[in-house]
């Protein structure tokens, strides 16, 4: 059982926080815009403008050398961002990838849809036109998720007096609550490299923590109906891996090993809160390969996960759960062992099907659900030109269940998690000597904040359990995050017999 208690100042601010700023967005009719970064509609020039920002660096609480303006529209399908950034000097605009905004001048829009003060989404272009989006799963600005992908637009124009750039943010990629009158909350920053200048809406200053906590409002979204959200994609994938100078007598390898696979991930919007995601044999070919790391630690290398079908909702899975639930485990490569002269081993465990629904209810409760089976995989071996067959991962069920309970007006917070892996092993079966039968992880965690959010406690508590034949724990004993073996313990915790281990 393990159980950590932190308390945290978040502000040294007054205890009276100081008014938010509001912003209105104005509705238009559909299809009154057009997203080509001019502004050229009329309404752009009639929507009242957001014009009082402040610096947050280099000069904290001066005003910014050149002013911005920023108006928000709307429609019964999106919510429509037009901003125009006066420039006295030439604006940094070099290319980069997506969500690397370099060296380039930027705009960020922070949408804290569920009202929560601890959540936000950001939108954000850079002056070349590249998008720039990321979650914020916790009221902190540094806190990120940048595998948040969304759909949706920004285009921008460069022009005399600085440049200009338009956002459409369609409602069916953001969560939001059903109310006659949505209010999210709002921030903006506008970054100049070029002068190491940051500019900001609603400041959080440096003595100072938090983030969704101290936006302003965006307010004048009347009657947002929930869109339909529905997404299939399916896919047809191929593969070829020539070799120039192969082994003649490797059975497995015939110079072109060609290879193939099809599968769809569908995903469907319970509500305007709620999403549905239903994978099978999803396709995880066009992901960007891990960064090469060499571990001379005890502790597993924690990568980070790029697989679109985990990374939807993985904010509410994760958030709190510490290294309990690790996604990647599910659908990675096989480590049973195999022998042979030659052997080809798979590089994954087919995902035969997996479903998750996440989102959060207008009981401010935040719900993560996660399904998935995996088939069982096998190694092909070639010893003394015999040729066969070894099992190196077992068909195996994946269960994850987390909620998130949000109490009080100062946005503390009450979580539980579970988790679940079932191998599907018999007693004698090879692989029941080296791996689990059943994995369970269960944990509760809170994060009260008081004294108008000037201080935040934290607590959490949590217990695992591993169980299978008696070889198998073994092993986990002996490995070094436990090391019962070692010599210099004043009582033997080594217990060849147990068949089951639990811990915290």
């Amino acid at each position: 059982m393990l159980a950590i208690v932190v308390v945290s100042p978040i502000t040294a601010a007054e205890a009276q926080p100081p008014a938010r700023p509001e912003a209105r967005a104005v509705r238009v009719a559909d299809g009154a815009i057009r997203v080509d970064g001019t502004l050229d509609e009329a309404i752009w020039s009639t929507a009242a403008p957001v014009t009082d920002f402040i610096q947050a660096e280099p000069d904290e609480g001066a005003q910014p050398t050149d002013r911005m303006e920023v108006r928000f529209v709307y429609d019964a399908s999106a919510l429509y961002v037009g901003a125009r950034m006066f420039s006295a000097a030439p604006v940094q605009a070099p290319l980069s990838r997506r969500d690397d905004s370099g060296l380039a001048e930027s705009l960020q829009i922070e949408l804290d849809t569920y009202l929560d003060r601890r959540t936000a989404y950001m939108f954000g272009v850079t002056a070349a036109g590249v998008r720039l989006d990321h979650f914020h799963a916790r009221d902190d600005e540094r806190n990120r998720d940048l595998e948040y992908n969304p759909v949706w637009q920004a285009r921008t124009v460069r022009t005399d007096e600085g440049w200009t750039a338009e956002l459409w943010l369609p409602f069916s990629q953001l969560r939001f609550n059903a109310r006659d009158e949505q209010v999210f909350g709002l921030n903006i920053k506008r970054d100049i490299p070029a002068q190491n200048e940051e500019n900001v809406w609603s400041l959080v200053r440096r003595t100072e923590s938090g983030w969704a906590s101290r936006f302003g409002d965006l307010r004048g979204l009347d009657s947002i109906e929930p869109r339909l959200r529905l997404e299939l994609l399916p896919y047809v994938s191929g593969s070829a891996r020539v070799t120039g100078d192969r082994d003649p007598n490797h059975p497995f390898d015939d110079g072109k090993n060609l290879a193939g696979r099809a599968g769809a991930d569908v995903k469907y919007g319970v509500g305007s809160n709620l999403t549905l995601d239903v994978a099978f044999n999803p396709d995880f070919g066009q992901i960007e390969a891990d960064p090469a790391e060499v571990n001379l630690t005890v502790f597993e290398t924690i990568f980070s996960e790029r697989r679109p079908f985990f990374l939807e909702g993985n904010d509410v899975l994760t958030a709190g759960t510490g290294n309990y639930y690790y996604s990647r485990r599910i659908g990675a490569r096989p480590t049973g062992p195999a022998e042979g002269d030659y052997v080809d081993r798979p590089d994954t465990a087919t995902i035969l099907a997996a479903a998750k629904l996440t989102g959060r209810l207008s009981s401010d409760t935040s719900v993560g659900l996660l399904a998935a089976i995996t088939d069982a995989e096998s190694a092909r071996t070639s010893t003394d030109g015999v040729l066969g067959r070894t099992q190196v991962v077992p068909r195996s069920g994946w269960g994850v269940a987390r909620i998130i309970q949000q109490v009080g007006d100062q946005g503390s917070t009450v979580g539980g998690h579970l988790t679940i892996l079932h191998r599907g092993m018999a007693a004698d079966d090879p692989l029941a000597s080296v791996l689990s039968r059943n994995a369970v992880t269960a944990g509760a965690d809170t994060r009260i904040r008081f004294a108008d959010q000037g201080y935040e406690a934290s607590f959490n508590v949590g217990f695992t359990h591993v169980d299978g034949e008696a070889d198998a724990i073994t092993g986990f004993q002996q490995r070094n995050s436990h090391l019962f073996q070692r010599i210099d313990l004043p009582v033997p915790l080594l217990d060849v017999s147990r068949r089951a281990l639990d811990g915290g």
